[in-house]
């Protein structure tokens, strides 16, 4: 039979000691290299996120203006722009008659 109600344990003053050290510490060698920072266009600008898929058909994802993903690929269109060109590098597009590339950031 119960004649108390249980009561959890208070956290050992270790543990608490152990989470507020970690919070102080600096960032560590991995994590300063897996992050880096990068200037972004303008938000009026079309943003290349990324290049997949295989070499004889790849396709890239570009941020639109207004925020949305396109998926893309050689022949296609991107706010009215007709994709040239996907490398592992760049896409290209035809913009008002010249090429414009759009590069990883």
């Amino acid at each position: 039979m119960l004649y108390r109600s249980l009561r959890p344990q208070a956290r050992p003053q270790t543990l608490v000691h152990r989470i507020s050290q970690q919070a102080k510490e600096p960032q560590t060698q991995p994590e300063k290299m897996a992050t880096r920072q990068v200037k972004l266009p303008p938000d009026n600008a079309l943003l290349l996120i990324g290049i997949f898929g295989r070499e004889d058909a790849p396709h890239a994802l570009i941020r639109m203006p207004s925020g949305k993903i396109a998926r893309v690929e050689k022949g296609s269109r991107v706010a009215s722009y007709p994709v040239l060109a996907i490398t592992a590098e760049a896409v290209t597009l035809n913009v008002s008659g010249q090429a414009r590339k759009l590069t990883l950031p």
